[in-house]
């Protein structure tokens, strides 16, 4: 039975990872640094929001291939530094950035990914004040915008990814520490000290330091 069920997961991820490479030939879709990005847009007429499906995995000059936490020096690395398994053609946790290498990538990002940016804390609070108000509770919220595979959750609804924003369970890094694998994601903004958090019943802005390194997600410009 439990060879069954490994078998089925397998499968599962299988189909996910072919479905991701398809993105290219859809119409809601963007190059970034030679990737094609899956785009997903949310909103109603009072709120209305377009963004990446998948989170940034973009190294420029500038930006230290590592896992370190620094408030001065631009870091970016994949999860453990494993790019096989979290990069591009992996589970597709894309690098983990610190607040400098955000401002790197937001001072070119005209040059790098034009009509798109990081988002600030505003704009995921924004984000994050609309899909809750279309739920009943936390868990139920948290289940519509977490992605359907990689979660390591228990007592809790699977991933519905309700939207196709496809929230992974990243963690994030401190001080050569992993934080939160497999059920938590954090995403980076703009603004200091400031993170998108998501867990099983939670969907939240939260602190984060800023030697912190985790995933971004770009939002399109206005």
């Amino acid at each position: 039975m439990s060879s069954g069920k490994l078998v089925t997961q397998e499968c599962w991820e299988y189909v996910q990872r072919y479905l991701d490479s398809c993105i290219a030939d859809a119409t809601d879709s963007v190059k970034i640094g030679g990737k094609w990005y899956g785009t997903c847009r949310i909103g109603d007429n009072s709120y209305s929001s377009t963004w990446l499906t998948t989170n940034l995995d973009l190294l420029i000059e500038g930006i230290t291939y590592g896992l370190s936490s620094s408030s001065s020096i631009a870091y970016a690395g994949y999860r453990d530094l494993d790019s096989e398994t979290y990069g591009w053609n992996g589970k597709k946790f894309g690098l983990m950035y610190n607040k400098v290498s955000v401002a790197l990538l937001e001072q070119y990002k005209e040059q790098l990914f034009p009509g798109w940016h990081v988002p600030t804390a505003t704009e995921f609070s924004e984000l994050i004040t609309f899909i809750n108000g279309l739920y009943n509770s936390a868990t139920e919220v948290s289940a519509n915008v977490r992605s359907i595979s990689d979660w390591d959750l228990t007592s809790v609804a699977l991933g519905k990814d309700s939207f196709r924003l496809n929230f992974k369970p990243c963690g994030y890094y401190l001080n050569n520490v992993l934080i939160g694998a497999d059920d938590t994601c954090m995403l980076q903004t703009t603004t200091s000290s400031a993170a998108l958090k998501l867990t099983g019943s939670v969907f939240e802005q939260a602190i984060l330091d800023n030697e912190a390194l985790c995933p971004i997600r770009l939002i399109k410009d206005s």
